[in-house]
């Protein structure tokens, strides 16, 4: 299943207004959240699905404050001797 379909979009701007964003600022964040979803299938070698769903929870849980684990691999962040 493509998560670039008309109801996934329509789905997700919703979300984004029930998590209090305007209309028009939750159409730029759905496509962003869309475009991070693929960004993250193809590096994890995983489906989009999967990705979005994982975005959605951690977007989700961040609204109330918690954490939400990554099931992907760290790739390792820079540090101050790098």
């Amino acid at each position: 299943m493509s998560i670039d379909n008309p109801q996934t979009v329509k789905d997700l701007e919703a979300l984004c207004v029930r998590l209090g964003a305007k209309s028009g600022q939750a159409a730029i964040m759905a496509g962003q959240i869309l475009k991070r979803a693929r960004q993250l299938a193809a590096e994890n070698k995983c489906p989009e699905t999967e990705s979005l769903e994982y975005l959605i929870n951690v977007i989700v849980s961040g609204r109330k404050g918690e954490t939400f684990p990554s099931p992907f691999p760290q790739t390792g962040s820079p540090t101050a001797e790098d």
